[in-house]
């Protein structure tokens, strides 16, 4: 069941860090949720909001950024603060002046540095005067909160980048291992080795740099299970 806005407020939906961070707006509350997605953020174990497959491909990139410590998706702005910018710039509020506009991504970086993004497919999606108008409100709020906000476009990322990101990830915990080429995944994903991120790789070539790893890596799990059985 969809909740009011009234009552996502009240439930502290928008706030918090971390795990404890509730998104403004989930998956469940879109009519037409074809390309949405919860994907699990493996450092903090909670199931990100993702509303568009762009902005899964965004939240691949942030994961990635070792100088990223915590993602919110779907955040928020004060209602107030944007009707009066909107009484400022003389614009209608979006949606309506009893609903709070959202920022695809507040994210904080290592050294407690917040910045808002801002996604969109293209270019050509923001011609039209009302998404300017949107985007103004949205770039205002934060400038005088003194966040940086950056608007960022789908069609600039690099695809190669967000495949190798993705197998990465699908072995960022231990557990997921089970082979060579899924342990050379996870080494990629902690840095153990170092490939380039923006070209396809062959992982089964590549796992023959960590050959001595592995076999030392699944020997101590076999010892681990053996214990357990015991």
């Amino acid at each position: 069941m969809r909740k009011s806005v009234e009552n996502k407020l009240k439930e502290g939906f928008g706030t918090g860090t971390g795990k404890d961070y509730k998104p403004f707006i989930r998956v469940r509350d879109i009519s037409s949720s074809g390309t949405c997605s919860h994907f699990v953020n493996p450092y903090t174990g909670r199931a990100m909001e993702l509303l568009s497959q762009g902005e899964m491909e965004f939240a691949l990139l942030l994961l990635w950024d070792l100088d990223v410590i915590d993602i919110r998706e779907q955040y928020p702005l004060d209602l107030s603060e944007t009707l009066a910018i909107c009484n400022k710039l003389d614009l209608k509020h979006p949606h309506n002046e009893k609903t709070p506009m959202t920022t695809d991504f507040l994210v904080t970086y290592k050294g407690g540095i917040d910045k808002a993004y801002s996604l969109k497919y293209a270019r050509e999606n923001i011609l039209n005067r009302r998404s300017k108008e949107k985007l103004a409100i949205e770039k205002l709020y934060w400038n005088q909160k003194g966040i940086e906000w950056q608007l960022v476009f789908r069609s600039d990322f690099n695809p190669i980048r967000i495949q190798n990101i993705r197998l990465a990830l699908m072995y960022f915990n231990a557990s997921s291992v089970h082979g060579i080429v899924s342990y050379t995944k996870h080494c990629v994903m902690h840095r153990i080795i170092e490939i380039d991120m923006d070209k396809k790789q062959n992982y089964l070539a590549l796992s023959k740099q960590v050959e001595g790893e592995y076999k030392v890596w699944k020997k101590r799990i076999q010892s681990i299970q053996s214990k357990k059985e015991i």
